[in-house]
């Protein structure tokens, strides 16, 4: 399967790397972070780089699952509406 990055970088505050760090998950598009969990995302992250991870990683995966699902709300939403 083909992976798009500039289709993760259209989500608000997902940049190159962070687009990398979805297709190390296993993600190839926006549209298969509808069936992620974020905090599983970032479980599953953090055990991949062997440590834990800061917890803004975990703010930009929910950012993305919920693009994912709504993407008509872009930019009417900030990284800290998603924090714990």
């Amino acid at each position: 399967m083909k992976t798009d990055l500039a289709d993760f970088e259209r989500i608000p505050g997902v940049g190159r790397k962070m687009a990398e760090k979805l297709v190390l998950l296993g993600y190839h598009r926006v549209a298969d972070l509808k069936k992620a969990d974020p905090e599983e995302m970032y479980l599953r992250y953090s055990t991949l780089v062997g440590a834990p991870v800061d917890r803004c990683v975990l703010y930009v995966w929910r950012i993305a699952v919920d693009y994912a699902h709504h993407p008509e709300r872009a930019g009417r939403k900030q990284w800290w509406d998603y924090k714990d």
